[in-house]
């Protein structure tokens, strides 16, 4: 079962739509809203990334069902077929509400699910049900009712293809007709038989990994993976920048390293957190590429761009939450989905714009971005 967190308000004491997360390939996203507030919390999904619509919660406390929240708790939604969720709040007074959202996919199913209780007693006696007496497709689906067949009412061996419990073992190649119960006893003794060898530490013979191509095949790998990738740029002029101004190392772009599981692979932005160790609380953006972009402006100079070509998205950072030491602004319009390009390359490129009038010295900026990996 694949899981990922998110924080989707974080201390909030303002109207806002707070961090979108990606829903695609997820049944199901668990709301947990807390905090001291006055306002509602509304549950929404989208499916073009654009038009946002009210989806409905159950609260798991008292099993109300509503598309807001209130007061604090833990609430349920329905995601299946949506590209994106959020917590948007409607803020009126109080401290703050915080809301974190975990995405889960569909479970499987085992035989402890299915509730069987016998209500008539029907008694086929044994041998009385031959092979291929009932064609394929002759029953329909819940044409027989729960409880229908009682415990025992099919006697051993009455189903032929089926077979007895006293039925050996087998072998048995695809043209020896076999029953199931042989499949099943078959099935069981090979098991077991590795289970003791592994446990006793036997021989189970020569396993050739040599033969196993280089590659994307995976060897017991169940889910998916993520990675969280910072970058604080080296500012080479620094100081106090004019709106519109480039931060970071002159005319190089920063490099989010590793963001890629493979070489030349993809995967998706998930959330983008811009921490601002200097308070300034300015507003601006993220643009990331591709490929390292040219014809980049020196530091603190007006931001000037040359090839836009490999550029994949822009995240804008407007809304910081300030602490006594330093700020943090969660980033919009995302997800963001990217592939890396080149041979031995698992690594995209980002340059910061600022849209205020900071004043920033070296490392007070440091940009957070948290990746799904295909």
């Amino acid at each position: 079962m694949r899981a990922y967190l998110v924080t989707l308000q974080d201390a909030a004491v303002a109207t806002g739509n707070g961090t979108a997360m990606l829903a695609t390939g997820y049944a199901s996203i668990a709301y947990q809203v807390s905090g001291t507030f006055v306002g509602t919390v509304t549950f929404e999904v989208t499916v073009d990334n654009t038009n946002w619509v009210a989806t409905q919660a159950v609260n798991t406390a008292t099993g109300a069902v509503a598309t807001i929240a209130t007061v604090p708790g833990i609430y349920v939604a329905n995601v299946a077929g949506q590209s994106q969720a959020r917590a948007r709040v409607t803020w009126t007074s109080g401290t703050s509400v915080t809301v974190k959202a975990q995405a889960v996919d569909v479970g499987s199913m085992n035989l402890a699910d299915i509730d069987v209780q016998g209500a008539e007693a029907i008694t086929i006696a044994s041998g009385g049900v031959a092979s291929g007496a009932i064609a394929s497709g002759a029953v329909a689906s819940g044409a027989v009712a729960s409880g229908a067949v009682a415990s025992g009412a099919v006697v051993d061996g009455a189903v032929v293809t089926l077979g007895a419990k006293a039925d050996a073992k087998s072998t048995a190649t695809d043209t020896t007709a076999i029953t199931l119960m042989q499949v099943a006893k078959q099935i069981s003794a090979s098991a077991q038989s590795m289970d003791t060898k592994l446990t006793t530490g036997t021989d189970i013979g020569d396993v050739d990994v040599l033969s196993i191509s280089a590659g994307e095949n995976h060897l017991g790998e169940v889910g998916g993976k993520s990675a969280t990738v910072s970058v604080t740029p080296t500012l080479t002029v620094a100081g106090a920048y004019s709106a519109n101004d480039f931060v970071g190392t002159s005319a190089t772009a920063m490099t989010f390293a590793g963001v890629a599981r493979v070489n030349a692979g993809s995967g998706v932005i998930v959330s983008a957190v811009l921490i601002d160790y200097a308070l300034q609380l300015a507003p601006g953006e993220l643009w990331l590429f591709d490929t390292a972009p040219a014809g980049l402006p020196a530091d603190n100079a007006a931001f000037t761009l040359t090839d836009a070509a490999t550029l994949i998205g822009i995240i804008p950072f407007s809304t910081y939450y300030a602490s006594a030491l330093n700020s943090g602004s969660a980033g919009l319009n995302l997800p963001i989905s990217f592939n890396c390009v080149g041979g031995a390359v698992k690594d995209i490129y980002g340059v910061f714009v600022t849209r205020g009038t900071p004043t920033y010295a070296s490392g007070d900026v440091t940009i957070r971005l948290q990746i799904a990996q295909d």
